[in-house]
């Protein structure tokens, strides 16, 4: 199901009588959603399901991640332009060097999750 036509008139009008509590639900979920009462009783009715907005904690979240994640990106590209002989100079092993990557490759993984986790 679609939202109507934005560009069509809308002529008709229903009227819903609901308890005191039921009100506020639907108005409290519209207004987290960042809706009036009659476009989210729309988008409902025509089979969407509206979600909150972000909060500013989440907002704040995302960015911190993506900062923290723009520094790992950085540091892992300096390394990849180093030869081997720097590298090794820079973490004395190896299998340490190996490690630490993997390990910056797997926290970008997970950060990418969590910010399409939450910008869904």
């Amino acid at each position: 199901m679609t939202d109507t036509n934005p560009k069509e008139n809308r002529t008709r009008r229903i009227q819903v009588r609901l308890t005191e509590s039921e009100y506020k639900t639907a108005d409290g979920i519209a207004e987290k959603c960042g809706l009036t009462m009659s476009r989210y009783v729309r988008k409902v009715i025509t089979g969407h399901h509206p979600k909150a907005r972000m909060t500013q904690r989440e907002a704040d979240a995302i960015a911190a991640l993506n900062d923290a994640r723009g520094e790992l990106v950085h540091v892992k590209n300096a390394l990849k332009t180093r030869n081997q002989e720097e590298r090794r100079r820079l973490f004395r092993s190896d299998d340490f060097m190996r490690y630490w990557l993997q390990k910056v490759d797997t926290l970008m993984e997970r950060w990418n999750n969590i910010i399409e986790s939450l910008s869904r």
